[in-house]
């Protein structure tokens, strides 16, 4: 399953990231979570992409905010 970064808070740091895989620990399907591409998803300053990655990021995306 992949989880969108519309989350609250946005899933647009890697202690977000990191959250939601230790969620999904257990659960009887794998999770794979996508970071936002903005901060806040807000389209105005680029995330700090390779944290979102080292943390476990799958994939990058404002989730149609912009």
């Amino acid at each position: 399953m992949a989880c969108m970064p519309n989350t609250n808070p946005v899933a647009d740091n890697g202690s977000v990231i990191s959250y939601i895989l230790q969620r999904a620990q257990g659960m009887p399907s794998k999770v794979y979570p996508i970071g936002a591409l903005t901060k806040g998803s807000a389209g105005k300053e680029l995330t700090e992409m390779a944290d979102l990655k080292e943390s476990g990021a799958v994939a990058l995306s404002d989730d149609g905010q912009l």
